[in-house]
């Protein structure tokens, strides 16, 4: 009898390629879509319904096949900083795995501003009064309508409410407020910020109760002049 001899079989898997693209770079927070094709290496041949894996500042997020185009789609929610994304083929019985390159995507929020105004500035206790302004965004200039705004006053927080969503006077805000205490009080308004939009304030709405506030005081040569005034009526009478 013959000695066995041993073979080797190498069986030599299809190379692949992978392509990865964002439809947004950068912007604000928000959804994106990472998109890209699995393609037979160094040909146009896509290849349908293959496992895409997505991975994210290195870690696997989600997994999804390609469609009878050979496409592949993950929709990913952003918030505001940088983020790497990669899709990754894994492999099979036929195909060899493959990596798509790394994108990034800076994604940031958008500043914000707000006005005040405070009605009146001074008055007699209980003293009712209207703070009110405008919150914009500071990229446009545009209003932000449907933004919960803070009314703070004293270091205290003493009432929200929503900017107006409706024409005109979008991104507006109106707190009606009752001060029962005299000396001074300040106001002040705060938006706290979102998923897109940075938080701001606006403050030193100052308001006296029971007083004239400084800047409005009347200089003091004037009061000695209307005095002068009466005295010398008095004394043509």
């Amino acid at each position: 009898m013959g000695k066995s001899r041993t073979v080797t079989v190498t069986v030599t898997k299809t190379g692949t390629e992978l392509t990865i693209g964002l439809d947004r770079y950068e912007g604000t927070p928000g959804v994106i879509n990472v998109l890209g094709s699995l393609y037979k290496a160094g040909t146009i041949n896509i290849l349908r319904g293959k496992t895409i894996q997505l991975f994210v500042a290195g870690s696997p997020l989600a997994t999804t096949t390609t469609d009878l185009n050979g496409r592949y789609r993950f929709t990913f929610s952003v918030g505001a900083e940088r983020y790497s994304f990669q899709a990754k083929f894994p492999g099979d019985a036929s195909y060899a795995s493959s990596s798509s390159p790394l994108v990034i995507g800076d994604y940031g929020k958008i500043g914000t501003s707000l006005t005040i105004d405070v009605n009146p500035i001074a008055g007699g206790a209980p003293l009712a009064v209207t703070i009110f302004g405008l919150l914009s965004r500071t990229d446009t200039g545009g209003p932000l309508p449907g933004k919960t705004v803070e009314l703070w006053r004293d270091g205290s927080k003493i009432n929200t409410q929503v900017t107006k969503t409706t024409s005109p006077g979008q991104g507006a805000y109106e707190f009606h407020d009752t001060i029962s205490t005299e000396g001074d009080h300040s106001y002040y308004v705060y938006f706290t910020g979102d998923i897109q939009f940075e938080g701001c304030e606006a403050g030193d709405g100052a308001t006296v109760v029971d007083g004239i506030p400084p800047d409005e005081e009347p200089p003091v040569g004037a009061g000695l002049g209307v005095l002068l005034l009466a005295l010398m009526v008095l004394s043509q009478e």
